[in-house]
């Protein structure tokens, strides 16, 4: 029997030492780079809810939930609004189409666009560190 590291967490089959699953388990189960996933999953860094779709292709669940409301494809022009500002809370009466631009104005705080007019001002003229801000 395999050690504990050396097992497959899903089916307790073996894996290789560096992957996180066996391959059975890697091309059955949510597998980023095969874009095979049959679920949605949480992106850890932004905290939307996203899916693979197709070998190179993502999709965010709210604007897949937007999309599938109106009826047709979202344009790159086009924003989708989180109402209560849960990333993960998708369902309709949640989520608001507008235009980039009104959402830019929505989401931005005086303190963010304050941060944001220092640090490119800084790094507009040569300072190098920008990051102590």
């Amino acid at each position: 029997m395999p050690s504990r590291k050396d097992s497959c967490p899903r089916c307790d089959g073996v894996k290789d030492k560096r992957a996180e699953m066996c391959k059975n388990c890697q091309s059955k189960y949510n597998h980023s780079r095969q874009g095979t996933g049959k679920g949605w999953r949480l992106h850890k860094k932004l905290g939307y809810i996203y899916k693979c779709v197709g070998s190179s292709n993502t999709t965010f669940q709210h604007r897949y939930v937007m999309e599938k409301h109106i009826g047709r494809k979202l344009t790159s022009k086009e924003a989708v609004h989180h109402k209560d500002g849960d990333r993960t809370n998708n369902e309709l009466d949640n989520l608001e189409l507008m235009s980039r631009s009104e959402h830019a104005k929505i989401n931005m705080t005086p303190d963010v666009a304050k941060k944001m007019s220092v640090l490119g001002h800084k790094k507009r003229w040569g300072f190098e560190d920008v990051t102590a801000i």
